[in-house]
């Protein structure tokens, strides 16, 4: 487990930048990246902080339309606090 947690560190990290250049399934893609990010504590820490603060980023700054669509807000609410979950169950897996 030891060596699959800094590959899945860094296929969170390359979902989150490209989420931010694919704006159809940018939002999806923000999604597979904190699921891959929450197992990339140990070695790969890092990687998994850096891509849900990149999420974050595209959802709070670069996606911000999504807020106003019609019935989208709720999503739009419910994919930031995946995000955020996301960072808390990684730090304190991190930390035990």
């Amino acid at each position: 487990m030891n060596l699959l947690q800094p590959i899945l560190g860094i296929i969170a990290l390359t979902l989150a930048l490209l989420s931010i250049y694919n704006p159809i399934f940018g939002i999806w893609t923000t999604l597979a990246s904190a699921i891959f990010a929450l197992f990339s504590a140990g070695k790969g820490f890092w990687l998994g902080i850096a891509a849900i603060v990149i999420n974050l980023v595209n959802l709070l700054i670069f996606s911000s339309t999504m807020f106003i669509a019609p019935g989208f807000a709720i999503f739009a609410v419910f994919l930031i606090l995946a995000q955020i979950a996301t960072l808390v169950i990684l730090v304190k897996r991190n930390t035990s």
